[in-house]
């Protein structure tokens, strides 16, 4: 497991002044182009990656990492993701001081997307799911739009602590499909659906808890159990296996995948 034991900051301990990530984006298996987008402070990736990027980043400001994952059979997915980690990557950092404010910037990304669309027709009906995290020194927020997820591992422990908005889809012979799910909010869609309800979750932040954060590419074709198998305090590894994993189950869908460690400066 990632950590065998979480310590919350408290005065007088060792400041958590860093967040190591590892993360990867790729177009998966079947499909013809990435739909994806990662950001990692102020880095932005939405081309298919060959590799984990790893690095380690200072927690002196706030710090993103976000999962954005355009909607399938809707115009633009890529589009899409693309405005929304643009938007939130560049205010969440200044919007982190209750969740009134870091909502309230996911609620802006939302309308941004549908200006983009009155400006562009062809873009109407894109969206995207939204996951992620804002880090600072002292603590952690957590936060969703869709069925993108943030797990938290602490203690070795793998708990998810986001909100799926899906529900399951059923055949037309009205059987249900166990994979088969239709988002019930998302940032962007159709008119008459654009007022969105963030789940958020703040907590202190700890040494060595980590913050996992995917896309449904991977948790899709993987239990929360066969995720915890491939995690490790190899973090590039932890990535790599779980994309490989995913690939291995079929790959159907994008794959994203954030892996964030909470440090100290000495760790780092």
């Amino acid at each position: 497991m990632i950590s065998p034991k979480a310590t919350p900051l408290r005065a007088g301990t060792l400041r958590a002044t860093t967040l190591r990530v590892a993360a990867i984006t790729h177009v998966g298996h079947r499909r013809l182009s990435n739909e994806d987008c990662i950001a990692i402070g102020s880095y932005v990736y939405c081309e298919p990656m060959a590799e984990p990027w790893v690095g380690t980043l200072s927690l002196d400001r706030p710090c993103v990492c976000l999962v954005a994952d355009g909607m399938g059979g809707h115009p633009a997915g890529d589009v899409a993701s693309r405005i929304a980690i643009d938007q939130l990557s560049a205010e969440l950092p200044h919007s982190i001081a209750d969740d009134a404010s870091l909502i309230a910037a996911v609620r802006n990304a939302n309308q941004m997307l549908f200006v983009a669309m009155e400006n562009a027709p062809t873009t109407f009906g894109m969206g995207t799911t939204i996951a992620g995290i804002v880090a600072t020194a002292d603590d952690v927020a957590a936060f969703n739009v869709g069925d993108s997820r943030i797990y938290r591992v602490r203690h070795g422990e793998l708990q998810q602590i986001s909100i799926d908005d899906s529900e399951p889809l059923f055949s037309p012979f009205g059987t249900l499909d166990a994979r088969a799910r239709a988002l019930s909010q998302c940032l962007g869609g159709y008119p008459g659906e654009d007022d969105v309800t963030p789940h958020v979750t703040r907590e202190p932040a700890e040494l060595g808890c980590a913050y996992l954060i995917c896309s449904d590419g991977l948790h899709d074709m993987l239990s929360d159990h066969d995720i915890s198998a491939c995690l490790s305090a190899d973090m590039r590894g932890s990535v790599r296996l779980l994309f490989d994993r995913a690939m291995a189950e079929g790959g159907i869908d994008n794959i994203s995948v954030i892996l964030a460690r909470v440090e100290s400066g000495e760790d780092a």
